[in-house]
């Protein structure tokens, strides 16, 4: 809803070339969804620590380890190919993104429980 109003909106600029306002706003989602895809890999890495961790953790430990899985993700959204790969994955491709997604997020979930 919200990404068709912004559509309409620069749309009514004046000289506004034919495609801009719907070629910005897929823009400005990707850029959206990119920033949740980094929240995702943050959860997800946190499962797959937790799946993998066989014996209780301290408050201490659970902190250290949301540290270091912080760093990771962060790590890996500071190359810059990765993270144009991603914004305009989510802003043209979005079905091939959620996809990946999806997979991601099945096969961490099929591990943890065919493993219990």
């Amino acid at each position: 809803g919200l990404s068709r109003v912004a559509a309409l909106a620069i749309g009514a600029i004046p000289g506004c070339i034919g495609g801009i306002p719907s070629l910005t706003t897929s823009l400005g989602l990707g850029l959206f969804y990119a920033s949740r895809r980094e929240q995702f890999e943050r959860n997800v890495e946190l499962l797959l620590a937790a799946k993998n961790n066989e014996h209780e953790q301290t408050g201490f430990e659970e902190t250290l380890l949301e540290s270091e899985i912080e760093n990771k993700v962060r790590e890996r959204n500071s190359d810059w190919g990765y993270r144009l790969r991603t914004v305009l994955g989510y802003a043209y491709v979005t079905c091939f993104m959620v996809l990946w997604d999806a997979e991601i997020l099945d096969s961490t979930l099929t591990k943890k429980v065919g493993e219990k």
